[in-house]
């Protein structure tokens, strides 16, 4: 708690002494395989936020202390202009899966329409989404564009807020309803047959869980592809 073991944390690697070459230590188990994912995230969480010449390594420990506020930084407008150019892209072919580019990095989208899915002609209303929005963007889509613009795929509920807002397609509205909208539709995208996101409930974060896949990975409706 507050940053420090209850007990000593397990050994994982050691280095030896001669050539100071690394060793993984750890048993080959599920527990290992679990330990190495919560590191994967903890390391990309820290990495993407924290400046590398500052970098301390209590910076780990702090993950879980930002659950109650953003961590990002707002988008500023050069790549906010990018995104949204990219975002009309993504929705002029919502059957195909997408990959935003982004600061040096890439994250995929899973298709908006889904195998078996008829074709949306009207956009729903709702009052966080602009009515002459393209009638496949949901809240579901929007969300899940955020969440896959997670910095390192790892944010907290009000950073996936945050990066919602850059959508051209959503407009102001309160505060506590966004991030109301937000909290309910993330645990929808957690719910579903292939999760693109879930909580980590140690650290208070959310994990984009399709960070690595490539377009490719997609199943696509081949009958609206065309």
């Amino acid at each position: 708690k507050d940053g420090k073991y209850e007990q000593a944390p397990p050994v994982l690697v050691c280095q030896s002494k001669e050539d100071a070459t690394w060793k993984w230590v750890y048993p080959d188990t599920d527990d290992a395989t679990s330990l190495l994912d919560c590191l994967e995230q903890m390391f990309y969480y820290v990495a993407a936020r924290e400046n590398p010449k500052e970098f301390r390594p209590d910076a780990f420990a702090q993950v879980g202390k930002h659950f109650s506020c953003p961590t990002v930084k707002p988008t500023v407008s050069e790549d906010l202009k990018e995104f949204r150019d990219q975002e009309r892209l993504r929705y002029a072919q919502p059957a195909l899966p997408f990959q935003y580019q982004f600061q040096g990095r890439k994250c995929t989208v899973a298709p908006q329409i889904k195998p078996g899915s008829k074709q949306v002609t009207k956009a729903r209303d709702h009052y966080l989404l602009d009515n002459k929005r393209p009638p496949t963007f949901t809240l579901l889509s929007v969300v899940r564009d955020a969440a896959a613009r997670l910095p390192g795929g790892v944010g907290t509920r009000l950073d996936v807020a945050m990066l919602l807002r850059d959508s051209q397609y959503v407009v102001e509205v309160d505060e506590t309803q966004r991030r109301q909208v937000v909290s309910g539709s993330l645990d929808r995208l957690h719910a579903e047959a292939d999760p693109c996101v879930q909580y980590d409930s140690d650290q208070k974060v959310w994990v984009y869980l399709h960070r690595l896949r490539k377009p490719e990975h997609f199943v696509v409706n081949n009958a609206m592809t065309t």
